[in-house]
């Protein structure tokens, strides 16, 4: 199972518990409400009479549930909340092992460059001409807006775009093409492990790098992490000396 459908099963859960949350929340307020229905609207505890004691204990009943509807109503917010936050990493993030990753990827590379291109554009218009108005690209509102701020900024800050945007947006691009490499090294590296019967180890006589085609058993994670191994870049990195003996004979290298 992969990351976006290990959080989208993680997504579909809280969206399951908020729903089940809000209908107990519901059906909790009914139940306060039918136990109040009876009683007129705004009737006092007449104390002394043979009806009190009914009516204290009707209060005290319609409260408890009103209590917990709101307890529940809470929950189900904490849940709708929770899967907010999943919904939106899933729409924003590419994920290693998404099958489309590096095509996003790509993708994505190419459209902050174009956006650089355009900075750099905006920012060559300014020095070239002093003014905005005229600027391809840009209403005449934006260029007398540009035109009023700019002389206004930090010297270092006197065009379009401020330098620190575009070498944020330069690190944005280093990072992403990083990535790339990165998801193709270990693409490169699951395929040898599917070819190798599930699992790939690869190193030298100290130190090996362990890939699983698929995630292993949980009793195999805790292995490796008792034997002192640690994860990055999906594969399992450690000793050589110390890696399980379960483990050591399939696809060794």
């Amino acid at each position: 199972m992969t990351r976006r459908e290990r959080l989208e099963a993680k997504l579909a859960k809280r969206e399951q518990r908020a729903e089940k949350a809000e209908a107990r929340a519901e059906q909790r307020a009914a139940t306060a409400q039918s136990i109040l229905d009876p009683i007129p609207f705004g009737q006092p505890i007449l104390v002394g009479h043979h009806s009190e004691g009914p009516h204290r204990r009707a209060l005290a009943r319609a409260d408890a549930n009103m209590a917990k509807a709101v307890e529940e109503s809470n929950l189900a917010r904490h849940h709708t909340q929770k899967a907010d936050g999943l919904a939106r990493q899933l729409d924003r993030s590419i994920f290693s092992d998404d099958p489309d990753a590096i095509e996003q990827l790509r993708a994505k590379v190419a459209a902050l460059e174009t956006q650089r291109d355009e900075y750099k554009r905006l920012n060559a218009w300014w020095r070239k001409h002093g003014t905005m108005h005229a600027c391809p690209g840009v209403t005449d509102e934006q260029a007398a807006k540009l035109d009023a701020e700019i002389p206004t900024r930090y010297s270092w800050e006197r065009q379009p775009v401020p330098k620190w945007r575009l070498t944020n947006l330069g690190a944005e691009i280093r990072r992403a093409r990083e990535r790339i490499v990165d998801v193709e090294r270990r693409q490169a590296r699951t395929a040898g492990a599917e070819a190798s019967g599930g699992v790939l180890i690869e190193g030298d006589e100290v130190y090996v790098r362990v890939t699983f085609a698929e995630k292993p058993a949980r009793e195999v994670l805790d292995a490796l992490t008792a034997a002192g191994f640690q994860w990055g870049a999906g594969s399992w990195v450690g000793r050589r000396d110390a890696l399980p003996a379960g483990i050591a004979g399939e696809g060794a290298s």
